[in-house]
């Protein structure tokens, strides 16, 4: 029996990535922004298109754990913040005793460039039309990186 060729299954070849024209003033969409793939979207729409509102939509916006890896990714956490040492007594007018949050203030050499200023985080349940109808309302695009939980 004669060999077969072998056959290439895929290529090692490295991407090139060119940038990305500029886009016109315009309101994105995305939707599943605090997932993996969601919350990149919008540091990369945020960082390198300076005309674009990033409308992120979260499944809840009450805790700031609800939009954490959002947070993260997108630089919202790279602020100056005020820290205390963990056994530091909060003021009497706090109520004293211990305490173990941080002041936090917007850092204008570190985040100016972010685009945090363009960021809207919206809650949005996206099985229910008219969250999402009003999430959408007067955006030009929808970028769906959205799944089911588990």
């Amino acid at each position: 029996m004669p060999a077969l060729p072998a056959l290439a299954l895929f290529s090692v070849a490295t991407p090139v990535m060119r940038p990305t024209p500029p886009l016109r003033p315009c309101t994105v969409v995305v939707a599943g922004a605090n997932g993996r793939v969601g919350s990149m979207v919008c540091r990369q729409l945020l960082r390198t298109q300076e005309k674009v509102t990033v409308r992120a939509l979260v499944r809840s916006a009450d805790r700031v754990e609800d939009y954490a890896r959002l947070s993260y990714e997108v630089g919202a956490e790279d602020a100056r913040y005020a820290l205390r040492p963990a056994w530091a007594l909060a003021p009497e007018e706090d109520g004293g005793g211990f305490s173990f949050e941080t002041q936090s203030q917007f850092d204008e050499t570190v985040q100016s460039g972010y685009g945090l200023d363009r960021l809207e985080l919206v809650p949005c349940e996206l099985r229910h039309e008219p969250d999402l109808r009003a999430a959408l309302r007067g955006a030009v695009a929808l970028v769906w990186c959205a799944c089911l939980r588990g």
